[in-house]
């Protein structure tokens, strides 16, 4: 995961790197790139920017939830080794830190489409997943 989905490995690094101030970044980075995305998505122009801003809301702090999380538990079973020291800090970053991460944030990317009407609600799980 963490090298197929370049923004959820460099999340995850900067906030085991840089700790927890990383959060802001992570969380701005994915607010602004997300508004702009979706608001050229979504038409007549006053409705695209009061929905483009709540779903960019949420998918941020999906992102920023994801990658907050996924440190936390990569550090707790790394026992506050460095996530490189060894092979098996490696897979626990490689496995906990990629599914945690992608989990909560498709949660909350997925929330936010619903709610912004880009996604429709029968195809949560679905969404979800994939």
């Amino acid at each position: 995961m963490l090298l197929i989905f370049l923004a959820t490995g460099l999340g995850l690094a900067s906030v085991l790197i840089v700790g927890h101030n990383a959060l802001l970044g992570i969380w701005l980075g994915s607010f602004f790139s997300n508004v702009v995305h979706l608001f050229y998505l979504k038409q007549p122009f006053e409705q695209s920017i009061s929905l483009s801003l709540i779903v960019g809301f949420f998918i941020a702090i999906g992102a920023m939830l994801g990658a907050g999380v996924s440190a936390f538990l990569v550090r707790h079973f790394c026992k506050e080794e460095h996530a490189l020291h060894s092979g098996k800090n490696v897979l626990i970053l490689l496995i906990v830190g990629s599914i945690t991460y992608a989990a909560i944030a498709a949660a909350f990317g997925v929330l936010g489409l619903s709610l912004g009407g880009y996604a429709p609600w029968e195809q949560f799980v679905y969404s979800w997943w994939t």
